[in-house]
């Protein structure tokens, strides 16, 4: 499993060393409190519970059931219908796909003048001007450039399928 520290994005794997800070009152005022961390098996529920680090929800099988939540579906029906989407209309397939991991990635986050996409033509990511979006419920659109690469990794088998291995 991969984990993300929440304020920072950045990728945490088990056995990294984390810097966690923290402001406390002391008898002389506010203060900070800092401490180093390695990450393992065994503290990774505590820190998610202290909302410190987040386990990735950007997975296939994740946003496959985050599309079937999305259309009333169990688990199983999700997934029958994304494959069955897969092999009739995969376009659509990847953009629902998509438009699930964006509604993740940007929780939380103000989108700036311009964002990042990843085109339905060939899977490359660009940024464009938020202006120039009419309509966001077809746009999957991302606050960062690292989000975007998030998102292409946890579809990177869909991707070459549909675009080939670029």
């Amino acid at each position: 499993m991969k984990y993300f520290l929440k304020k920072t994005g950045e990728k945490i794997e088990i056995g990294d060393k984390i810097t966690i800070t923290n402001e406390v009152q002391t008898p002389f005022g506010m203060g900070t409190s800092t401490v180093k961390v390695t990450v393992t098996e065994e503290i990774v529920p505590k820190l998610i519970a202290h909302g410190i680090i987040e386990e990735d929800s950007i997975s296939l099988s994740n946003l496959v059931a985050k599309v079937g939540v999305r259309m009333d579906l169990d688990e199983d029906e999700a997934e029958g219908f994304m494959s069955l989407l897969w092999e009739r209309a995969p376009g659509t397939a990847m953009t629902f796909l998509l438009k699930e991991a964006s509604i993740i990635l940007n929780k939380n986050k103000k989108l700036g003048n311009n964002v990042w996409f990843i085109s339905n033509l060939d899977g490359s990511i660009d940024f464009m001007s938020i202006t120039k979006i009419k309509n966001y419920k077809t746009v999957s659109v991302f606050a960062t450039k690292e989000d975007a690469y998030r998102a292409k990794e946890a579809l990177i088998e869909l991707f070459e399928e549909l675009y080939g291995n670029k």
